[in-house]
């Protein structure tokens, strides 16, 4: 078997085990965002290598299968950051669409765009650009997700990340650089897609795993509780955020760096409380000494100026944990 059969085989089966995958995710039960986004992800790889496989391996190929995969291409770096900062917990918006425009005009005009008057004119080095500035984006995220991950979810992401940035590299370095051949971007990536899918098998629960999953399946060991529960209460302590009544489980999950889900389960499991009525609990302690010491105030001010959004959700929330309410706990500590 010639070299020529060797590298049309792995290409071809590193396409065929990603278009495997992509399928594979979309369709099992507890499929959320972020897989949603790593199958998408896996799915336009592999239309991208499909269509170098078949530019190195046949005689002609159709101009709009070579723009399916340019535009495969466009979409790869953005996936690839969107599902690395799914990770950390942030929401896709619609704007988050805009850094697809590139890739679906390319679709669009399928048809018409050819490899000589458009793609050799300076629109290859743009998309082999572009790529490179979502890698970087992608890597300036991890620094930032990985204090909020650990175990198998961060070793795929390092290898997931390591592996898609060669595979993109490789096209860079060839057709920008000059010092390596074209084949080298689909068999880099046949290789990756082999670890990969090796890694899948045997952590996929974790993995599909989703930043911001519900704790329900979290299993916390007491010294990890009571890690983040230290790291809880010494940020709460130190500058009493949660006076404003802005304050929320993402705000405190970003300036502690602990996952939501993990912040969720140690205010469930540790403090036996949700993160909601934990904050009203320090308004409410806090509320309480303002009523002895600032008999000057009036209820109402007393509350906004302990984070609370109204005087009913505090009137609520006083009498939850003191069953009186403010006025009567003025007046009983005034006797």
């Amino acid at each position: 078997m010639e070299q020529r059969d060797i590298l049309l085989i792995v290409c071809s089966l590193g396409a065929a085990q990603s278009f495997f995958w992509s399928l594979y995710l979309m369709s099992i039960k507890e499929r959320n965002k972020s897989t949603f986004l790593l199958s998408i992800l896996l799915l336009l790889i592999g239309l991208r290598v499909a269509k170098s496989t078949l530019y190195l391996f046949t005689d002609s190929i159709d101009i709009v299968v070579m723009n399916i995969g340019f535009s495969a291409h466009f979409a790869t770096g953005p996936l690839l950051w969107h599902y690395l900062r799914r990770q950390g917990g942030h929401k896709l918006t619609r704007r988050s669409l805009v850094h697809y425009i590139p890739a679906l005009l390319v679709l669009v005009a399928a048809n018409w765009l050819s490899l000589e008057s458009f793609w050799y004119k300076g629109a290859y080095s743009l998309l082999l650009i572009q790529s490179l500035i979502y890698l970087t984006l992608a890597i300036s995220d991890l620094k930032k997700l990985l204090p909020k991950i650990s175990g198998e979810k961060k070793t795929w992401i390092l290898l997931l990340l390591l592996g898609i940035g060669a595979f993109l590299l490789g096209y860079f370095t060839n057709y920008v650089l000059r010092f390596n051949p074209y084949y080298l971007a689909p068999l880099t990536y046949s290789f990756v897609i082999y670890s990969l899918s090796f890694y899948l098998i045997r952590h996929l629960a974790k993995i599909v795993q989703e930043g911001d999953k519900k704790y329900r399946n979290l299993h916390l060991s007491k010294d990890e509780l009571i890690e983040y529960a230290n790291r809880i209460n010494s940020y709460l302590n130190e500058g009493t955020p949660y006076l404003d009544n802005g304050f929320t489980l993402a705000i405190l999950s970003d300036q502690i760096a602990v996952p939501k889900h993990i912040l969720s389960a140690t205010f469930s499991e540790f403090y036996k409380v949700n993160f909601n009525d934990h904050i009203n609990h320090l308004r409410v302690e806090r509320a309480k000494q303002a009523l002895i010491d600032q008999p000057y105030l009036t209820v109402a001010s007393i509350a906004f100026d302990c984070g609370f959004n109204s005087l009913s959700s505090f009137n609520q929330s006083f009498k939850k944990f003191t069953r009186q309410t403010p006025s009567a706990y003025r007046k009983s500590i005034q006797i």
